[in-house]
């Protein structure tokens, strides 16, 4: 489909040092002050909603090490490094190196046999009392250590160097060491796994499998991007899951080298796409899942 005939992409695609290090830094801040309300409270409700907002931040810092392994937050290659190593290794517990080597095949063999993600959307469309069963896994962290194996034995398999592994995980586990030493030395031993572990290993890999559900589950196997995945309408449900334009999946497919704080320019140059408002865009999460019910 010719679509990108009017886009200055040299003008999408252009990185800036200031968006993403302010990015960076509000991510960072509201992390760090929902952290700080929750050490000080007791109360069973501030707790219920902390956990759920420092997913979300993990989540996004999550989203940012996405972007770093496009080399979309900086100019230089290893100040992307750095930034994904840190923050997927600390938000999400996977080592960065391993991630991006198996994320590029995702990009090429977009919902084929060959795509790692497939597994999680593969038996979609789904029968609507079995729904709940799919995020079952997530929530008993059991889709983590999923993930964990698997990018372990992808850089196994493909001959990725244990040293390279084990130092991408090497700035999040400086993180992890500290959080758990601050809090054994407070004797607030179980904060560190109640406000970092649990929604770390919880509710962040369901907010990863209700995007990738949202984003390719009943597309075509195909690299074309309006055909092997989905956008969804910015709203507050994306903000929780899909934060940073990240919901604008098919733009990232197409021109993956677009940073986040662009894709919505590039979002709005496909609106006159006919196939893409009626096919590839849904208006919510839940028309988008609704769609992929029997």
């Amino acid at each position: 489909m010719d679509t990108l005939q009017d886009i200055d992409l040299k003008t999408l695609t252009k990185k800036s040092f200031w968006k993403s290090s302010a990015y960076i830094f509000l991510d960072i801040s509201i992390l760090f002050c929902i952290l700080i309300v929750a050490w000080q409270t007791d109360n069973i409700a501030i707790t219920l909603v902390a956990i759920l907002l420092i997913a979300r931040q993990q989540n996004a810092l999550g989203v940012l090490a996405h972007e770093a392994s496009h080399l979309n937050l900086y100019k230089s290659k290893n100040a992307n490094l750095f930034i994904g190593r840190a923050f997927m290794g600390a938000c999400l517990g996977i080592s960065f190196d391993a991630y991006k080597h198996a994320h590029f095949l995702h990009h090429k063999h977009m919902m084929t046999k060959k795509d790692p993600d497939l597994v999680f959307i593969e038996k979609f469309p789904i029968a609507k009392n079995k729904l709940w069963l799919q995020f079952l896994p997530d929530l008993l962290g059991l889709s983590w250590l999923y993930l964990n194996l698997y990018y372990l034995n992808y850089a196994r398999k493909n001959k990725i160097a244990l040293v390279t592994v084990i130092a991408s995980l090497v700035p999040g586990l400086i993180w992890h060491i500290g959080l758990i030493s601050l809090c054994f030395m407070a004797g607030k031993w179980w904060f560190y796994f109640l406000y970092w572990v649990l929604p770390m290993t919880t509710l962040v890999p369901m907010f990863m499998h209700i995007r990738g559900i949202c984003e390719h589950a009943g597309r075509e196997p195909s690299r074309d991007a309006f055909r092997g995945a989905r956008s969804v309408k910015k709203n507050g449900l994306a903000m929780l899951v899909a934060p940073h334009n990240y919901n604008y999946h098919v733009e990232h497919h197409l021109v993956s080298n677009v940073p986040h704080y662009n894709i919505p320019r590039l979002h709005k140059s496909l609106k006159e796409n006919e196939y893409y408002c009626k096919e590839a865009f849904a208006a919510n999460y839940r028309e988008a899942i609704e769609k992929l019910i029997v």
